[in-house]
């Protein structure tokens, strides 16, 4: 299927706000793209650190705690589960939404134009490039993105198709070097490796592999 219309993208958005969030085999929400709202990074150590903790620090030693506004983690979050619906049923990643259901949209992730504003064209771009990069240049022909503007705020759908190519589906590049096989499990994304990842990709994709999707 292709990717929904504006009009029905913006109720699908609306209703996890309704529902206040309800993620499943085929649906997952993010917050952002990859700014990190939930940890601040050592600017001499690299260690992490979770925004509650950071708090109780005294200075100077807070002040080398850095906001992370472009996580290779926090993105990696977003492709893992485009993998795994690329190596499932398909599905739809919708960011700008919290867990809870509550629309704040991705502007924080700075995806910006030339002149410094908020650029759909970039974010979308920005998706497709991960992608390409993580999951290869068919993966990446599966995957359709677009934003649409929810009380004003821009929120990211990305429509991904199930896995269509009589090759295997691909393996996932993560950020510590090690490719990952992602799967869907109910509204959990878990990485299969050996037998488990044979067994799925027979069941799912093998010649006796039922139709079927979820989505």
């Amino acid at each position: 299927d292709d990717i929904p219309d504006e009009d029905e993208l913006q109720e699908i958005i609306r209703n996890q706000q309704e529902v206040q969030g309800s993620e499943g085999p085929s649906l997952e929400l993010k917050a952002t793209i990859r700014y990190n709202l939930a940890q601040r990074k050592h600017e001499d150590t690299g260690t992490r650190i979770n925004n509650r903790n950071w708090k109780g620090i005294a200075q100077p030693e807070k002040g080398k705690y850095k906001i992370i506004n472009k996580d290779p983690l926090v993105q990696h979050q977003c492709i893992k589960t485009i993998a795994a619906f690329l190596c499932t049923y398909g599905g739809g990643l919708i960011v700008g939404v919290r867990d809870n259901g509550q629309i704040k949209g991705i502007e924080v992730d700075n995806l910006t134009d030339k002149l410094g504003n908020f650029s759909a064209d970039v974010a979308e771009r920005h998706i497709t490039d991960l992608v390409r990069r993580d999951l290869g240049s068919l993966a990446a022909t599966l995957v359709e993105s677009k934003v649409v503007r929810i009380d004003g705020k821009p929120v990211l759908y990305v429509h991904v198709k199930k896995w269509n190519s009589p090759d295997p589906p691909p393996d996932c590049k993560t950020p510590g070097g090690i490719d990952k096989f992602y799967v869907r499990q109910g509204s959990q994304t878990i990485a299969l490796e050996n037998d488990d990842k044979q067994i799925h990709i027979n069941a799912h994709f093998g010649p006796d592999a039922k139709p079927e999707s979820v989505a």
